[in-house]
């Protein structure tokens, strides 16, 4: 289970690359600038975030297994 979890979620990140390209290609909303620009900062703020949190949360496992414990977060065994 954990497995199949782990799969479909980093299938959400291809989902929502996918769906900001869609939106670029049919959304007429986009045209005007200033939403384009409050779309594209809250997406690069989002995706720096994650990026962020996922290294740390790497940082902090592997430490916690050098020292024989347990890491606690997404995909803690």
């Amino acid at each position: 289970m954990k497995k199949w979890w782990r799969s479909i979620h980093r299938l959400n990140y291809v989902v929502f690359a996918v769906a900001l390209v869609h939106a670029f290609q049919v959304g007429t909303d986009l045209r005007d600038g200033g939403f384009l620009a409050i779309l594209l900062y809250l997406y690069a703020a989002l995706a720096a975030a994650g990026l962020i949190y996922r290294v740390q949360f790497e940082a902090r496992a592997r430490l916690a297994r050098r020292a024989g414990g347990k890491a606690r977060g997404p995909g803690a065994e």
